[in-house]
């Protein structure tokens, strides 16, 4: 039974890779990541693959991959959306992340809009 509502609901996932990073005083490269990439594909099926099992209509299932940073992917497209609340899942928690995830706590503490935390 699908659910008749007038939001849209937007699944996102950031996939962030530094162009550079520094392991043992030696400084590595790498390319940034691109649209055409099979990790951005391979993770824009898994992402519209899980927004499936929602009883969610089609047309209102919107899905999309990010190459920045968690927090900014999330808190930027809230922005350009207007999105009236962000739903973030919180998992692998510490006591330095007063017990939210890093990404969670990152939202939570910049977000404009309420934020919900599910665990």
């Amino acid at each position: 039974m699908l659910v008749k509502t007038v939001a849209d609901f937007y699944f996102i996932s950031a996939i962030y890779a530094p162009s550079f990073f520094i392991a043992s005083k030696i400084v590595y490269s790498k390319q940034p990541i691109s649209d055409d990439d099979e990790i951005v594909q391979q993770a824009l099926q898994s992402l519209q693959s899980m927004a499936k099992k929602f009883a969610i209509p089609a047309e209102k299932i919107y899905c999309l991959i990010k190459t920045d940073p968690p927090r900014d992917a999330i808190l930027e497209i809230a922005d350009e959306i207007n999105a009236d609340l962000i739903v973030i899942a919180s998992r692998r928690p510490n006591f330095r992340t007063h017990l939210l995830g890093s990404t969670a706590t990152a939202v939570v503490n910049y977000a404009k809009i309420p934020v919900l935390v599910i665990r």
